[in-house]
């Protein structure tokens, strides 16, 4: 059962993605699925949310671990664009207003990393950008969900003043949130987006992407937030102490094994908080399950499946996922890594619809076709 606080800024007004996505499908017999609400907006150029079509079932072999079983039928769709922008207005297509627009750059990933839950727990969503100017596609999104506010995520380094001011022209009430580095600007965003104080903190380190995409919509779903901390330095530094402190965090959940967020940080962390948790798990993909089954103790309606090896398709996924209360699963461009498989096929998580993230280059055909286990 999702956990909604009320001091939320309040959820954005979407569609059921069963009923985005599966209008095109016809004399399909599938398990009885819930009621879908009536489709919502139109993307820019005027398709619908994706098509689905039935899943190919689970892949074979016998050596996946069982927690289950998945008997029912389930559907696949795809949510892609002609690049990594197009793909995140793509995937916030389903949603007709926003409270708030975060925007982050596209080719750098840890902005994007802590401002996915913020977006969500402010009732908006995440878009991308280069640095140095605006995509007409994401100016075009902006303009149809209407924002009340715009947050630019990251220093001039990361999104130029001349993008912020293209952003100006379109909401006037927009701020940015920026940092000496990617854990200041972490740690404002904490203090930003839940100025109200927040419970749950999922911890995750900021030199590497795959843990803290994962950790994205499991934060959503405890109205927490994701904060990135240096998992190689000698302990948690002051500042983000000082931050966990002012947030009045009670659980600190560690994305990660130890060669992502070491145990010095570990035991700083306990000291601090009252509890400590880690993920773990033998890689990237092991991780984002072990997030995703602890978290998700029980069916839900749809799984999201993005790139662990790339991130720029993943990024905005967060906040979508989190507002349909999915989580997000990684996996490779050709096979499933059995954590991820298990989780999908073999858990109770027993999802009615897969939503891959990503055109063909980074989630094959084949891999949605011809699930197989890597």
């Amino acid at each position: 059962m999702h956990n909604r606080s009320t001091s939320r800024s309040g959820a954005r007004t979407r569609a059921s993605l069963f009923a985005l996505a599966a209008l095109t499908v016809v004399g399909v017999v599938a398990a009885p699925l819930s009621a879908a609400a009536a489709p919502g907006d139109r993307t820019p150029d005027g398709s619908s949310w994706g098509t689905s079509e039935p899943g190919a079932g689970a892949p074979d072999g016998s050596d996946l671990s069982s927690r289950g079983t998945n008997d029912n039928d389930y559907y696949v769709t795809r949510v892609d664009g002609a690049n990594r922008y197009e793909v995140a207005v793509n995937l916030n297509s389903p949603f007709t207003s926003a409270e708030v627009m975060y925007v982050a750059s596209g080719q750098k990933y840890a902005d994007a990393l802590s401002a996915g839950p913020a977006a969500y727990a402010q009732g908006g969503g995440l878009l991308l950008t280069p640095r140095d100017s605006l995509p007409e596609v994401t100016r075009q999104e902006i303009l149809r969900e209407k924002p009340k506010r715009i947050v630019v995520v990251g220093g001039t380094a990361s999104v130029s003043d001349a993008v912020y001011q293209q952003l100006a022209a379109v909401q006037p009430d927009i701020v940015r949130i920026g940092g000496a580095d990617r854990y200041e600007v972490s740690r404002n965003i904490l203090e930003y987006a839940f100025e109200g104080g927040v419970s749950d903190v999922f911890i995750a380190t900021g030199n590497n992407f795959p843990d803290a995409l994962a950790a994205g919509p499991a934060a959503g779903h405890l109205d927490g937030a994701v904060l990135l901390v240096n998992g190689w330095g000698e302990g948690l530094d002051g500042p983000t102490r000082q931050s966990l402190a002012d947030a009045g965090a009670q659980t600190a959940r560690i994305a990660g094994g130890v060669n992502s967020v070491n145990a010095k940080v570990e035991a700083d962390l306990a000291a601090s908080i009252p509890s400590v948790m880690r993920y773990g798990g033998i890689d990237r993909f092991d991780v984002a399950a072990n997030i995703t089954l602890d978290i998700w103790r029980g069916k839900v309606e749809n799984v999201f499946v993005a790139s662990g090896l790339v991130f720029p398709d993943a990024l905005a996924t967060g906040p979508v996922a989190a507002e349909y209360d999915s989580p997000l699963l990684l996996t490779k461009p050709t096979c499933h890594p059995a954590s991820t498989a298990d989780a999908i096929w073999y858990s109770t998580l027993n999802p009615e619809l897969l939503v891959f993230v990503g055109g063909p280059n980074t989630l094959s055909e084949e891999l949605i076709d011809y699930p197989a286990y890597c």
